[in-house]
């Protein structure tokens, strides 16, 4: 006989009824009088059961949440900046009235992010991380309300937890959830749309619409384009709704809100659609409406580049999840709309961009989360342990290949942290080939390089050859004249650092060259010059120094440098002896130097034992191995003095 667990009724009428609980059905006796209601101990385990495991997969959502954030996170060193960015930081930089009126007059943007991103800062402070640690905030809010749109639309948790793990590793959504523009927040509201707009077709009452009505005035005060969203949600409402009168009504009503409340705005988008034109006329590139300076016409090329953007470079793999999740889910309605969201969008967007020029990537961004959502759909497909495997096999896929897709921006902040790391006191920056008032490169040079090194810019060749240390620094180092230029500054100044390249996606180069330590040379038997020595490094137990050599004819023999370590009393500590070692740890022997350039030698000192507290010498010498015979200086002696060393 089953143990039974009584629950107490209020009186009822009616012999039976059926009640559904926690996803079974609990038959209940109810009589006239208050009779007690019996649910079998089995019955209140099964709902214990889904109950932990909800529990379960809502952790596995948050661990998720934190492990995106963190990747993302440490994806910002990884990240540079890109010319709209500078714009974001140069529009938000003063006061935020002035914030508003430069979106108003003098660019064709929605006011809402900015606003935003002016507050982000004066609480966060103004630097590039900073600035993109907002915008990853904004799209783990994206990931949380994603996480209940699967969980909601498809009827189980773990919906939500591979739709967030669907875009977590979306290459898509990372490039914009990092970006320094309005994209983060682009994707969240219209998440929060399509969240609103599906529970209004849900339960079709008035306050929903109106809720719905109110988040489209929100997308159109961030970003224009998120009226395509809008435009896909009315085609889904032909295509796959009954649009009675009261659905039509609540429609009208929220569109009304949406108009009522973005209505503040509507002058100035009707100025700055004037202004767009202007811009555009003048530029001989106009398309009727839109901004053909940063869009792409629809084509094949265009269309196959949003394809792997969208997915990873892999479409085959993308294209077998949605066709799982269409052989199941094809008549659902959240389904659907999911559909529309991640196909229906763009479609709409490359059409329109046949007649306006509203077509680039960054636009449609928001189309990631719907992808998700078909993926998370897709994946489910496959039973038990399958399901996990088929889960794992495209996260392991899409992960490995999302940097494939990311964009290769010049890192100029890299560079010029490397110029501020390995300067010297007194180093010069010479820009060749390269504008340095440039909006983007002047925002990175303020933020990056050195006071001393902004003041240290020099604007003529001859001041960057009259310096010590310079850093030639070019955007485009194989043109003649930067090459020229380099070498003019080279033979008096060996190269010393690079940072930068130039490869086929970017250009930018700084080179530190350095002139030698002596402005005279001492010489060693009238054919070795000795230019001075630097880059001295002390310790009791090592020291180490660089030796600039330079020769105005071929010596004939192979002599021995020898640096040498003596005590105050004369006795030798340590020593260093043999031809010219460079700092790669090649040598060239004194019969190989060749007139014209410098040659740096590289010496190391090691004592047998870490050197007690005292003042020692360091001397120079040049002999012949073979007996010891030494060059002489001008002066007649064989040694020279360079320094003194103390350790105390």
């Amino acid at each position: 006989m089953a143990h039974t667990v009584s629950i107490l009724s209020r009186p009822t009428c009616g012999n039976w009824r059926v009640i559904k609980t926690f996803g079974f059905m609990t038959s209940f006796q109810l009589g006239a009088s208050t009779k007690n209601l019996s649910v079998t101990q089995a019955q209140v385990a099964s709902s214990r059961t889904l109950s932990v495991a909800d529990r379960a997969w809502r952790a596995a959502a948050v661990l998720l949440l934190l492990a995106i954030f963190g990747l993302r996170v440490g994806l910002i060193s990884e990240t540079y900046m890109r010319e709209d960015e500078e714009i974001a930081f140069r529009t938000t930089a003063r006061d935020l009235g002035y914030t508003v009126y430069y979106q108003a007059e003098q660019d064709v943007h929605a006011p809402v992010w900015f606003v935003s991103f002016w507050l982000w800062q004066q609480l966060a402070g103004t630097g590039e991380f900073t600035a993109r640690v907002y915008s990853i905030l904004l799209s783990s809010l994206t990931l949380a309300v994603l996480y209940q749109l699967g969980r909601r639309w498809f009827g189980a948790p773990r919906y939500g937890v591979f739709a967030v793990l669907a875009l977590g590793v979306s290459s898509y959504a990372t490039i914009y959830a990092l970006e320094i523009r309005p994209y983060a927040l682009v994707m969240l509201l219209a998440t929060v749309n399509m969240l609103l707009f599906r529970r209004w077709l849900v339960r079709r009452t008035w306050r929903s619409s109106l809720l719905y009505g109110a988040s489209v005035a929100a997308l159109l005060w961030t970003h224009y384009f998120l009226a395509f969203l809008v435009l896909a949600q009315l085609l889904y409402l032909a295509l796959f709704q009954r649009l009675n009168r009261r659905l039509l009504q609540q429609l009208l009503g929220a569109g009304a809100l949406a108009l009522l409340l973005w209505s503040p705005w509507l002058p100035v988008f009707l100025n700055q659609i004037d202004t767009l034109k202007q811009v555009e006329s003048a530029s001989g590139d106009f398309r009727a409406l839109g901004i053909s300076s940063t869009t792409a016409a629809t084509s094949p090329e265009t269309v196959w580049k949003l394809v792997l953007l969208a997915t990873n470079g892999q479409p085959l793999l993308y294209a077998l999840v949605v066709a799982a999740g269409l052989w199941r889910w094809h008549g659902h309605p959240a389904y659907r709309l999911a559909l529309v969201w991640a196909l229906g969008v763009p479609g709409i967007n490359l059409l329109t961009n046949l007649v306006f020029a509203v077509h680039t990537p960054r636009y449609l961004s928001y189309l990631t989360v719907g992808l998700a959502l078909v993926v998370a759909a897709g994946l489910d497909q496959l039973p038990g342990r399958w399901r996990g495997f088929a889960l794992g096999t495209f996260v392991a896929i899409a992960f490995w290949a999302l940097p494939s897709q990311l964009p290769q921006h010049t890192p100029y902040r890299h560079v010029l942290q490397t110029m501020a790391a390995q300067a010297y006191p007194g180093d010069v920056v010479y820009y060749s080939g390269v504008d340095p008032t440039e909006a983007l490169l002047r925002w990175q040079i303020d933020h990056y390089l050195t006071p001393e090194l902004r003041a240290g810019q020099v604007a003529t060749l001859h001041e960057a050859m009259a310096a010590h240390g310079v850093w030639f620094v070019t955007a485009d180092f194989f043109d003649p004249q930067v090459q020229a230029e380099f070498r003019a500054i080279e033979a008096e100044h060996p190269l010393q650092v690079v940072a930068g390249s130039c490869n086929a996606e970017w250009c930018f180069l700084a080179q530190r060259l350095q002139g030698p330590p002596r402005s005279t040379p001492v010489w060693f038997g009238d054919q070795i010059a000795f230019w001075g020595m630097d880059n001295l490094d002390l310790s009791p137990t090592a020291i180490q120094a660089r030796l600039w050599w330079r020769v105005e004819r071929t010596p004939l023999l192979d002599y021995s440098i020898s640096l040498r370590l003596v005590d105050a009393s004369g006795f030798l500590v340590a020593q260093h002896d043999g031809p010219v070692r460079f700092s790669n740890g090649d040598i060239v022997q004194t019969s190989q130097l060749e007139p014209g350039g410098f040659y740096l030698d590289e010496r190391k000192l090691t004592p047998l034992e870490p050197l007690p507290p005292g003042d020692y010498r360091l001397q120079l010498v040049i002999y012949q191995s073979w007996d010891g015979v030494r060059l002489t200086l001008p002066d007649g002696s064989d040694t020279l003095d360079l320094s003194t060393v103390s350790f105390r």
